[in-house]
């Protein structure tokens, strides 16, 4: 695969080691929108494919963010409910408090430890 590709001035598109697609030279959105311009330009391009591919890998990564975001804020959300509640009720035992949370994450569709 090509190392980086130049998609205009100053602004490159590549995938990491990990096969993430990457930039460089801008924002994420200024990004994107550029990327999608040069697309429509150069259809005859001999990397268009790969920045297909790469644009398709980067809206994935985006949504995959967006949702470990809404993850990690109800996580955070329910986790101060719950030390709320612990402490209104003083309970003590960490065991039972553990179980309590894992059971009140797992009811609500998110596991109980963040990766």
């Amino acid at each position: 695969m090509v190392n980086h590709i130049p998609i205009c001035a100053g602004i490159f598109i590549y995938f990491g080691k990990d096969g993430r697609a990457q930039h460089s030279g801008g924002s994420e959105e200024e990004i994107l929108q550029k990327v999608e311009s040069w697309m429509t330009e150069h259809e005859s391009h001999e990397n268009f494919r790969t920045v297909q591919v790469w644009l398709e890998q980067i809206q994935k990564q985006v949504a995959e963010a967006e949702q470990e975001f809404r993850v990690r804020t109800k996580r955070e959300d329910l986790g101060q409910r719950i030390d709320k509640t612990l402490r209104k009720n003083a309970v003590r035992d960490k065991k039972f408090a553990a179980d309590i949370r894992s059971a009140i994450f797992t009811a609500n569709g998110i596991p109980p430890q963040e990766d």
